[in-house]
């Protein structure tokens, strides 16, 4: 029911549609498949649905739903039928179950004629399925004209060279919704005060299943307040319990609660936190989860899924949760920017101490209020720039116009600077758009997009550290 009600408020993914769009604009050299992951309930089935809607009259698409075929076999009959509904096209007889061979034969010959276009849309299927070995190998029987997208939690890769598939595969990975996007499915919800629509935004954290959660349990609500006490315990509870419905260590579950306490995590703080051995295989295998984010500092758990965690661990297993707060409190405490400051012995290692605290400042430039050992240690950096505060509200104020003035020192020293200083505005001061929206409208790929925004951060870490020498 929930992918239904997913489906039918569909909003945004202009460019992830771009993407699936080349399979039937674009001709290539050589045949691909689309592969969409992401995490569960953040949008993939909506997703294929709404393509399959947008090409409705000018192409063949056969949509199917893996986790409900247990064979091979019943995924080709389930093709056939839709296969037999368009126009002109005989359907198979249904005294026979239509084998693999005999499914493709009609697929490439439905593709020739008169050049239709012709996709498959395969959801929920993960490479450790019983039927993915069969239909990967099955799709390579097929000719170039017909095109298929995957979707499913993992990208498909480490049995992909065995069936000829490695270089054949494009990955797109599902990332949640803008905050904007989030406000227009809520009013399509008839949520229209803007309180409650921010509120329930920031908790669902850009999860079109989280939205529909949250309205499934809120429709009854008589009040203005839409998520608290139990009800939001509730909800937390059933989001984390179908993002983890395909995980069955018990390793994996100790490390997503210890990553749900940390903003920024490594094998090392892990191994300490988690307090037994981890190899490194261990931590490899957790951080290519679907709700694991990476960048240039570290690794993490998604936003939405640190609170739902949080939240569900407070309620259910309390003493767990005290216990790892109490560990992640003493680590911190045990990296003060004094401690930290004392083991560097020299200004190269000092350099960087200071680019890594004007980066994590960026990074949570909208919400330092919950990240204030993240203001410490930007203030220990540049002590003269900020002096002291008697409340962390006044000094994430003086961190936020200190970060403004060195951008606007920074733009002072020529035209490429005044880029640079535009960049990380909209990067991280504005923070209207994702990382790939910004590359995709400055028409940057990734590598570059990346390359630029670590020159412009040390850049500004510079001219912080110029301004507070002439302090």
């Amino acid at each position: 029911m929930l992918r239904v009600r997913e489906s039918t408020r569909f909003v945004g993914r202009k460019h992830e549609l771009r993407q699936m769009d080349r399979l039937l604009t674009e001709d290539m050299d050589e045949w691909r498949l689309l592969r969409l992951h992401g995490p569960s309930g953040i949008g993939k089935t909506a997703l294929l649905k709404q393509f399959e809607a947008l090409h409705a009259h000018d192409a063949i698409v056969l949509y199917a739903d893996c986790s409900t075929h247990r064979t091979i076999e019943s995924l080709y009959r389930d093709w056939s039928d839709g296969l037999a509904k368009f126009v002109g096209i005989p359907h198979f007889d249904i005294s026979l179950i239509p084998d693999g061979v005999r499914l493709a034969d009609r697929l490439n010959r439905t593709g020739r004629k008169d050049h239709s276009k012709v996709v498959l849309l395969l959801d929920a299927i993960e490479q450790g399925d019983a039927i993915c070995r069969s239909l990967y190998e099955w799709l390579l029987t097929l000719e170039c004209t017909i095109k298929v997208i995957t979707a499913g939690q993992y990208p498909m890769e480490s049995h992909l060279a065995l069936t000829g598939w490695h270089r054949m595969i494009h990955h797109l990975r599902i990332g949640p919704l803008e905050y904007g996007e989030q406000l227009e499915i809520l009013r399509h919800q008839s949520i229209h005060n803007r309180a409650q629509q921010e509120e329930l935004a920031h908790w669902a954290g850009g999860f079109p299943l989280a939205l529909s959660l949250a309205e499934e349990l809120t429709s009854d609500q008589a009040d203005n307040s839409l998520l608290y006490g139990t009800k939001r315990d509730i909800l937390c509870g059933r989001l984390v319990e179908r993002l983890l419905s395909r995980v069955e260590e018990p390793l994996v579950f100790k490390l997503i609660e210890i990553s749900a306490m940390l903003h920024r995590f490594n094998e090392d703080t892990l191994t300490q936190l988690l307090n037994e051995r981890l190899s490194t295989s261990e931590f490899l295998g957790f951080v290519r989860m679907p709700f694991i984010d990476h960048d240039e500092i570290g690794w993490s758990l998604m936003l939405a899924m640190k609170v739902w965690v949080q939240t569900d661990m407070r309620r259910r297993k309390p003493k767990t949760y005290e216990m790892i707060k109490s560990r992640v409190m003493e680590l911190v405490k045990n990296e003060t920017p004094a401690v930290i400051h004392e083991q560097i012995p020299d200004a190269a290692q000092a350099d960087e101490a200071a680019y890594h605290a004007v980066n994590q400042i960026l990074l949570n430039y909208a919400k330092m209020a919950d990240h204030p050992d993240t203001v410490s240690r930007f203030a220990g950096a540049f002590p003269r720039l900020l002096g002291s505060h008697s409340s962390i509200r006044e000094s994430i104020l003086y961190v936020r116009s200190t970060i403004r003035r060195g951008i606007q020192a920074m733009s002072e020293q020529s035209d490429e600077h005044v880029k640079l200083g535009k960049l990380l505005e909209q990067a991280y001061l504005l923070g209207k758009r994702t990382h790939e929206k910004n590359a995709e409208r400055l028409g940057y790929s990734m590598a570059t997009y990346y390359r630029k925004l670590n020159k412009a951060k040390r850049s500004l870490t510079d001219t912080l550290a110029r301004l507070h020498s002439l302090a």
